[in-house]
């Protein structure tokens, strides 16, 4: 049983940045496809319209930031977000006290 939980817990807290981050791309894609409340009172024809133009200014800054910035910390300074822990072995044996 305890190696079952493990099993889970380990899927589980795996795929929920995931999940988190297909939440926030399609929060993000509908606020600029429909706009945000009116609390103001502004009429339509005044505000700015966010798609198409932000959403592609926005996926440009992404591929920009993560193609430019991750990429050369990747290619030149491999080490330099890691830790001496990460080069030791792994047990194979899952031991959770609290479970």
């Amino acid at each position: 049983m305890q190696m079952f939980a493990c099993t889970v817990w380990r899927g589980f807290f795996t795929t929920l940045p995931f999940i988190i981050l297909v939440f926030t791309v399609l929060h993000i894609l509908c606020l600029h496809k429909y706009g945000s409340s009116n609390p103001l009172g502004i009429d339509s024809v005044d505000m700015v319209t966010f798609y198409p133009k932000y959403v592609i200014k926005d996926i440009f800054g992404f591929l920009i930031f993560y193609g430019v910035v991750l990429l050369w910390i990747v290619f030149y300074y491999p080490n330099l977000l890691g830790h001496p822990d990460n080069y030791i072995s792994a047990q194979l044996k899952c031991e959770y006290s609290l479970l």
